[in-house]
């Protein structure tokens, strides 16, 4: 009988295999990658655009796109759509980001023909109702009044603007003049013009020949575009900003540009940042919440872009701890660039790390995703493989010297929205 009084010893994990995915090519060229992991008779499918915010003429074309293309087609209303979604026990999950346009679709293996022709019909005769395009405006332009009431909301947008600029698509902030000015027509010529740009498809689950098939029906005549990506100029605009605002917390956003996925370091600087910021045993962490008790969190994160990659400290303080917790963050900082960082605190996040990735790798539509990063961001699977390598190699060394390279006080641009008193 097994005794629950003993803890199960740990064992290191000398291997992990990534399952591969078989690439195929439709009529049309959009190249499918399959991923047939499962036992269950479902699949995920992600029909991935390359049509986010960089691809628009006018801020807001992208996000009407992601509201309105449920909305109705020639043959079938709003709530039609809904209703036969819902009958096919389907789910159609729609977003628009900074470089993407993802359009993600859970069915079962027995429905994937009827669900898919629901959305070809979505992607290919979409009319956009002027009275639902109107009601989609209204809810947005409510999203946005409160949301400014939010000092964290604020203070990312502005951290996002200080660290871009205007000028480019990532520094841009989405205002309420931005969508009062937007007309149907506007948004219906991004939606005929750019939506399917360069797409690409992943499905992974139980992927049949016969799911293949039918994806390849219902998209492979899709007429699909072309469009240039680059948008738009950096142009760091200042490094502290204050923004004041009334309320009992202050929002505090300090980051730099940072490394993409393909620099040789990338990993070394995510253990880093990791072991400063990034999980909850992190020194950032220790230090401000459970030391301190100035916030409930304080996280570093780094983002990657197509265009560019930036790290990130976030942290919702109360007013009267502002100025005492970025003065915390700092010395944190300079102490991980002047103190080796003891092997059990390494080893700790590193565990952490290690245990994170291998929870990501749980499920088909989980592969999927990591499969999905890398795709992206124009790598391959070398990519995971390599930082596993990372977390079992690195050491106190490796830490002090990727952080007298990457956190450099001199470039951080730092927000406040709150207050300094």
């Amino acid at each position: 009988m097994l005794d629950r009084t003993v803890a199960p010893a740990a064992t290191p994990i000398n291997k992990i295999k990534i399952p591969l995915a078989e690439k195929s090519i439709l009529a049309n060229g959009i190249p499918l990658y399959s991923l047939n992991i499962a036992c269950q008779e479902a699949v995920k499918i992600d029909l991935i655009l390359q049509s986010g915010v960089v691809q628009e003429d006018m801020n807001g074309q992208s996000f009407m796109a992601s509201k309105m293309l449920q909305e109705g087609t020639s043959k079938l209303g709003s709530s039609e759509i809904a209703e036969k979604l819902d009958f096919y026990g389907a789910f159609v999950d729609i977003n628009s980001g900074f470089d993407n346009f993802t359009f993600t679709i859970y069915t079962l293996n027995k429905f994937v023909k009827e669900v898919l022709s629901i959305v070809q019909e979505l992607l290919s005769d979409s009319i956009w109702p002027e009275e639902e395009f109107e009601l989609a405006k209204k809810i947005k332009l409510q999203e946005l009044q409160i949301n400014n009431e939010k000092s964290n909301i604020v203070a990312s947008k502005q951290f996002r603007r200080n660290l871009f600029g205007s000028d480019h698509p990532y520094g841009t902030i989405l205002t309420p003049s931005n969508i009062t000015e937007l007309s149907r027509e506007d948004s219906l010529s991004f939606f005929q013009n750019k939506l399917l740009s360069s797409p690409q498809i992943i499905v992974s689950g139980k992927v049949t020949e016969e799911v293949r098939e039918t994806i390849g029906d219902a998209f492979g005549q899709l007429q699909i575009s072309e469009n240039p990506v680059s948008t738009g100029s950096f142009a760091i605009l200042k490094n502290n900003d204050l923004v004041r605002k009334d309320g009992m917390q202050s929002s505090i956003r300090i980051g730099q540009m940072s490394i993409d996925r393909n620099h040789e370091d990338v990993h070394l600087l995510s253990v880093t940042n990791s072991v400063f910021g990034g999980y909850f045993g992190s020194r950032l962490m220790k230090n401000i919440r459970e030391d301190k008790g100035y916030t409930y969190g304080i996280y570093s994160s780094i983002a990657h872009l197509n265009e560019a990659a930036f790290q990130v400290i976030s942290a919702d303080v109360k007013r009267e701890f502002t100025q005492n917790t970025i003065d915390e963050i700092f010395k944190e900082m300079r102490l991980l660039k002047s103190e080796l960082v003891g092997e059990i605190e390494l080893r700790a996040a590193t565990n952490y790390l290690l245990g994170q990735f291998l929870s990501s790798l749980d499920s088909p539509f989980n592969i999927a995703t990591k499969f999905k990063s890398v795709l992206l961001a124009g790598v391959d699977y070398q990519y995971y493989y390599d930082y596993l390598d990372t977390l079992k190699s690195v050491t106190p060394d490796q830490i002090l010297e990727t952080a007298n390279k990457y956190f450099n006080e001199d470039d951080l641009v730092q927000v406040v929205v709150g207050d300094l008193s």
